[in-house]
Order: C-alpha cells, then sequence, then structure tokens
C-alpha cells in the first residue's frame, strides 16, 4: 500500500491515513515533489487523479474519500489482504 502526495497536501496526511493505521495495514508515504518522473506515472496509472492518492497493489483506489468509503463498506481489510 503507498500514499503518494505533494508537499501541498502533507496537512491532509493524517486525516488519509487513518483508516489504514486504525486497522492496522501497512503503508508507505512518499512526496513525489520534484519527482516529475513518478508524478508522471502516478497520473498516468490513477487515469488523471488529483494527489494525494492511495494505491493498493499497484491499483490506484483514490484519495481520502475512497479510502474512508473502503473501510465504512469493510472492503479496505478485503482489498488489502485478499
Amino acid at each position: 500500500m503507498v500514499v503518494y502526495h505533494l508537499d501541498k497536501h502533507r496537512l491532509q496526511l493524517p486525516r488519509l491515513t487513518q483508516p489504514l493505521e486504525e486497522a492496522e495495514i501497512p503503508f508507505l508515504v512518499l512526496n513525489l515533489e520534484g519527482d516529475l518522473a513518478t508524478q508522471s506515472a502516478v497520473r498516468r496509472d490513477s487515469s488523471g487523479r488529483k494527489l494525494p492518492l492511495v494505491f493498493i497493489a499497484g491499483e490506484c483506489v483514490g484519495g481520502r474519500e475512497a479510502l474512508h468509503e473502503l473501510d465504512r463498506c469493510g472492503l479496505l481489510r478485503k482489498k488489502v489482504w485478499g
């Protein structure tokens, strides 16, 4: 699980990662500031969605709202652990 963001999003990260921490799901937070190649790849792989974004097993699940919705529906753990 990877959370991609830019410097301007760092204050949003605690709210974004809260469901992951509560479910004890390990994740990596990567700041893409200045990494134009990775920003381009993330943009391509997310169909142009805006950062911050969460990827699970290489699939973009979206941002904060999408992650919280997966958690509310009980699908977050299933998506992570199979």
